[in-house]
């Protein structure tokens, strides 16, 4: 038998957060929490432990919200005991400024700051019109030296919301210093058109392989050659996520720095207009090369993007409400309204009956038998948290009860699933059988797929009149996910006022900072029990273990020395995102605190 473990979250809590802990073999049915002043340890609480259904393992959770006092302390039960943790309104103030460590360890080109710089001083293309692009800069999104305007942009996303979030001194200094850093590069990918031109990083010797063939390469070096650019458009996403980050942007500098908004502002008008104009062409994204090493499903992430898809109308809703964010135009509110009508048409509720919480899945299309709901990355960071923002901008409009219902059956539906498990853990992706886009590649069999439920997938009960819809808490890159959902979670409780959903918000931060099966935290140097950084053998030398930076979810996988890859990868889009989930906790906590 397995000697008890407290789970809990490695770093602490906020004082009117809610505070839970986990216990794995309790030997009680009860836990003490101590504090700790002049080196000893007081008993000031005691709390009983309670079984819930579980999905994740077995352990009993015990609850001390109640307390609220600022201090250090820790908790027992029997013999087990946790490590230490705080309890304060300056908790996270640290941790989250350790992320912007990683943006800054990740720069490329002549940075001061970047781990491998100077580097890549060599990027640039030549465009049609003959003009030669300077394209230096941006960051190393991963544990590779790609840097996909897609993954890039989703992470300024997340740092431009955390700094319109709040934050002060000299970690808003340091934020406000990645945002100008990322904006620059992703403007330089801007054409003249509005459009971003691609890029991908390919060894030399590899050039000019057909769309979709994938080979090894033996020379380690030969990633440190200049990037591949090319003048064909970006996927969607980066196209629609670099727009929202630009309007956003806008709005941080409006006030201190009124000749960047401008610039700011001036990039997204133009890549609205590209992306709206009525000729635009919807052909599915082909990368023009497929990098070796494991991408060979590259382009699937991004077929969910056409013509009134889920994923084309959430994204364009997102970018509509950032730019009547920056601009006040009701032009842009009602191409927002208008999304928000053909994205509630796609959602499940009217083949679900009574609170199946299949019902709040949406379909990626009209026509297609796949769910939106099911692609990593690009749908829990737009399709719900578009919707319930623009609840809080139109609450008056014709439209609002429809939004309102779609909102409410994605927060209940993240509340069924944190109920079947006792990490309060929500989903990170669902899935139709037989309508897996990723179920073939190999690059999207994510590791952690071995933990599963006797069919390997965790179903509901009324498995045949479900129509065998499934979700999984490991899907590829869960990390991302889980962080979106749980600032859904946190608006989504402002909202309607319903202190459950901030607790859902809080206990998702609970598992990335260890409050989870594997004791772990997902970011570097917080908290404690990290894998080993995932080395590829890619390209040498590899990346080192960077403070601050955030793996793509730790699973059952990603302490097996024999394993070291997918599970074990830092990105940068984690870390946009936790900078953003760590500023957004605070107002739920405070506002509903009394509830």
């Amino acid at each position: 038998m397995k000697p008890p473990l407290i789970h809990i979250n490695h770093v602490g809590f906020l004082p009117h957060a809610v505070k839970t802990l986990v216990v794995s073999g309790p030997p009680q049915d009860f836990f003490n929490l101590y504090r700790l002043s002049d080196t000893k340890f007081t008993l000031v609480f005691t709390g009983p432990l309670q079984r819930r259904t579980t999905e994740l393992g077995e352990g009993l959770v015990g609850d001390f919200s109640a307390w609220n006092e600022e201090g250090i302390y820790r908790i027992e039960c029997g013999d087990a005991v946790s490590h230490c943790f705080v309890i304060g309104a300056e908790v996270y103030r640290y941790p989250a400024s350790m992320l912007l460590n990683f943006f800054r360890s990740q720069r490329c080109g002549d940075s001061e700051t970047g781990w491998a710089s100077p580097c890549h001083l060599d990027d640039q293309i030549v465009l049609s019109t003959g003009e030669c692009r300077d394209l230096k800069g941006g960051y190393h999104q991963s544990c590779d030296l790609r840097k996909w305007p897609w993954g890039i942009s989703l992470a300024l996303v997340g740092l431009a919301e955390a700094a319109l979030e709040g934050g002060n001194g000299k970690t808003r200094e340091a934020l406000l210093s990645e945002i100008r850093w990322g904006g620059d590069y992703l403007r330089k990918l801007q054409r003249n058109d509005g459009g971003l031109i691609d890029c991908t990083l390919v060894p030399e010797g590899f050039e000019g392989r057909a769309p979709g063939e994938v080979r090894g390469f033996e020379d380690p070096h030969a990633l440190w050659g200049a990037r591949e650019f090319y003048e064909s458009d970006a996927p969607a996403p980066a196209q629609w996520q670099a727009i929202r980050f630009n309007a956003l942007a806008f709005c941080i500098f409006q006030r201190d720095e009124p000749d960047l908004a401008k610039v700011c502002l001036e990039a997204a008008r133009k890549g609205w207009a590209y992306m709206t104009r009525a000729n635009r062409d919807f052909t599915a994204y082909q990368a023009p090369e497929i990098p070796p090493l494991g991408h060979e499903g590259l382009n699937i992430i991004f077929s969910g993007f056409y013509r009134d898809s889920a994923h084309e109308t959430a994204h364009r809703l997102c970018t509509a409400l950032a730019l009547h964010r920056a601009t006040r135009e009701t032009c842009f509110l009602k191409d927002a309204t208008n999304c928000a009508r053909v994205l509630c048409s796609l959602q499940l509720d009217e083949e679900a009956s009574g609170d199946r919480p299949d019902g709040a899945c949406f379909r990626e299309s009209t026509e297609s038998p796949v769910l939106a709901d099911s692609f990593f990355y690009f749908w829990r960071t737009s399709g719900p948290l578009g919707l319930v923002e623009l609840l809080r901008l139109a609450p008056e409009h014709p439209d609002a009860s429809i939004w309102r219902k779609a909102v409410r059956a994605v927060a209940e539906q993240y509340r069924w699933v944190a109920q079947k498990n006792v990490y309060g853990r929500c989903a990170a992706a669902w899935f139709r059988e037989g309508a897996n886009p990723f179920e073939s590649p190999a690059f999207f069999t994510h590791a952690s797929e071995e933990h599963k439920g006797s069919d390997g997938k965790y179903f509901f009960e009324d498995r045949e009149k479900a129509g065998r819809i499934f979700y999984k808490y490991y899907n590829f890159c869960y990390n991302v996910d889980i962080m979106a959902g749980a600032v859904f979670l946190g608006k989504a409780a402002l909202y309607f006022e319903e202190p459950a959903y901030a607790a859902l918000a809080q206990r998702t931060l609970d598992w990335i900072l260890g409050c989870n099966p594997f004791n772990a935290s997902s970011v570097e140097g917080v908290g404690y029990n990290q894998p080993h950084r995932g080395l590829f053998g890619e390209f040498f030398p590899p990346v080192p273990q960077m403070p601050g930076a955030v793996f793509v979810g730790i699973d059952e996988n990603s302490f097996d020395p024999k394993g070291q890859g997918l599970s074990n990868e830092y990105d940068l889009p984690m870390g946009g995102w936790l900078a953003w989930l760590f500023q957004s906790l605070e107002g739920p906590l405070e506002q509903l605190r009394d509830q």
